[in-house]
């Protein structure tokens, strides 16, 4: 049980993540060329940043929902 649990924690976590990540990729640099900023130069560290924060965020907070106050695993 524990280890369909972390596994299905696991592959929902991955697949929000890889979700916000690619419409954050999107997103900032049709921002930055609203803007009149190169986005190609500006966006590249700051899409690495945040993709990285989602990916850690979203897989640690879903695991603490979901292993931790829904099915009570610890």
């Amino acid at each position: 049980m524990f280890a369909f649990a972390v596994s299905g924690c696991i592959g929902v976590s991955l697949m929000i993540a890889m979700l916000i990540s690619s419409a954050v990729g999107t997103l900032i640099p049709l921002f930055f060329k609203k803007i009149k900023v190169d986005p190609a130069v500006a966006s590249g560290p700051l899409i690495t940043t945040v993709n990285d924060l989602v990916a850690v965020v979203s897989y640690y907070g879903i695991s603490w929902i979901l292993l931790l106050n829904v099915l009570h695993l610890e």
